[in-house]
């Protein structure tokens, strides 16, 4: 991965994680990698899991941040969470959602965050 996109990655993750906090969402974790891939951010509000999935587009030539999550990634983050709930018993009780963050920044510079919180329920 190149270093600008570990760069736009790593401000869409802040972002995203400033975003969740603004909104009343602990952060759990971050970055956790499992045989399955890997969770970009876990979150909780009140008797909810989030596992969420960071997408970040500077610019439109690849189309929406929103538009870069495929259905093998969303199949990914599924397993992933499995996964991950299977090992936490805090977590098994309570309601888990699988949720993508869609970070666009234009050509000057102005962003726009799309949440959605049950994104494949």
């Amino acid at each position: 991965m190149s270093a600008d996109k570990k760069q736009i990655g790593a401000f869409g993750e802040n972002l995203a994680a400033k975003y969740l906090k603004s909104q009343g969402y602990k952060i759990v974790d971050q970055n956790i990698t499992t045989r399955y891939g890997e969770i970009d951010i876990i979150a909780q509000k009140k008797n909810q899991i989030y596992f969420v999935e960071i997408k970040t587009r500077r610019g439109n030539s690849f189309g929406s941040a929103l538009e870069a999550v495929t259905p093998q990634k969303v199949n990914k983050i599924h397993r992933s969470a499995e996964s991950l709930l299977s090992k936490n018993r805090r977590w098994q009780e309570m309601i888990p959602f699988i949720s993508v963050i869609a970070i666009d920044e234009d050509q000057n510079g102005t962003v726009k965050i799309e949440f959605l919180p049950n994104a494949y329920g």
